[in-house]
């Protein structure tokens, strides 16, 4: 169902056209998209980000994600969604393990996917992405805060 063509592609993803046009020149530029006039391949395998350090893309980048969950939330069919969370209370120190857990889930998840969407019977036609937040509700109080 792909086209290799702008306008198709900004339509599909609800993006402005030039931020289409200049993503897709800037994945050519850094040699992850070989663009030809009527084929389109991707020359490297999944891109890996370090997000171990605050880095301000990375932020703009998790704001858009969060406010597409939105989006979904409010417009796509139950059926073609998952957005779930939990609340629990836990020790801070845990957090270095859980963020392990979680980039190990959502390798072998995305992993376990794609191989199974190019399978025989299957085919690759939607994008989605998987966002996994593990945030603090609680903050500590100041001497000044009320008890």
């Amino acid at each position: 169902d792909f086209k290799p063509n702008l306008r198709w592609i900004s339509a599909r993803l609800k993006l402005p056209h030039a931020i289409v046009q200049k993503a897709v020149r800037a994945m050519e530029l850094i040699g992850v998209l070989k663009v030809d006039d009527e084929h389109w391949k991707q020359s490297l395998p999944s891109i890996k980000v370090d997000n171990t350090k605050p880095h301000r893309g990375a932020q703009k980048f998790q704001k858009t994600v969060l406010k597409k969950a939105l989006e979904s939330l409010e417009n796509d069919p139950f059926e073609t969604r998952d957005i779930r969370s939990c609340t629990m209370t836990i020790d801070p120190k845990l957090l270095p393990e859980a963020s392990v857990k979680i980039a190990e889930f959502r390798r072998q998840l995305m992993t376990e996917l794609e191989a199974k969407s190019r399978e025989k019977g299957f085919e690759p036609k939607e994008v989605y992405s998987l966002s996994v937040q593990l945030i603090p509700l609680t903050q500590k109080l100041s001497k000044k805060d009320p008890k």
